[in-house]
């Protein structure tokens, strides 16, 4: 659930809340006559029809009163901190990257939550990550680099992890671990992956979810 969706339903539940209330008001001056009424030991089954149904239905209104915090609590943005696992997975993973000359830069957004199991997200990140260093270590270049990058638009949650390694044909097979990143993306997150690369110039995995908030 994104913000917005989050939002959305806050305000649908509150805005019965005036309702509600207008209606237990009226059933609570019912059930003042009520206890009035039995204080006389009125005998009339009707009247203690009235009387039981009444009660009833003001225990429902209380109930829906209930249900009502229980939604409200229920919708309190919860989440891991998207930033935060994947500085433990690129710290995780420092000592391999340096140890191939490679630099890694962060570009991440610290009040991003994503919905979801935090260790399958810190799993995705760590194959794609250790992927493009095992790629890397293979370049002769003066520079290697992979920039990892978090960004929200349009309602979308947006991760890249992009290298400046060789890039391939848009035409070649995924790989075996690219294909288990996007089952375990569909499977946990409902989300997808998207792959844009260049021969010889670059390859940057996209990640795109939609159920994340802002903090």
């Amino acid at each position: 659930m994104n913000q917005k969706h989050l939002n959305k339903n806050i305000y649908e539940i509150n805005s019965i809340v005036p309702i509600i209330h207008d209606l237990a008001t009226p059933i609570s001056s019912i059930e003042a006559t009520f206890i009035l009424m039995e204080s006389y030991k009125i005998k009339n089954q009707d009247i203690k029809l009235l009387i039981k149904t009444g009660r009833e239905a003001l225990n429902l209104t209380k109930n829906i009163l209930t249900t009502k915090d229980t939604l409200l609590k229920n919708l309190t943005i919860t989440g891991f901190n998207s930033s935060e696992s994947i500085i433990k997975v690129v710290s995780a993973l420092s000592n391999y990257s340096q140890n191939e000359g490679i630099n890694i830069k962060l570009d991440l957004d610290h009040n991003i939550l994503i919905h979801g199991k935090e260790h399958v997200f810190q799993r995705i990140i760590l194959n794609i990550l250790s992927n493009s260093i095992k790629e890397l270590s293979k370049v002769n270049k003066p520079v290697k680099e992979i920039s990892i990058r978090e960004e929200v638009f349009n309602d979308s949650y947006k991760l890249s992890i992009k290298d400046n390694g060789n890039g391939f044909k848009k035409s070649d097979p995924f790989g075996i671990g690219l294909n288990v990143v996007k089952d375990n993306l569909k499977t946990y997150f409902r989300g997808k992956l998207v792959i844009d690369t260049k021969l010889n110039e670059y390859t940057a995995i996209n990640i795109y979810l939609s159920d994340f908030c802002k903090k």
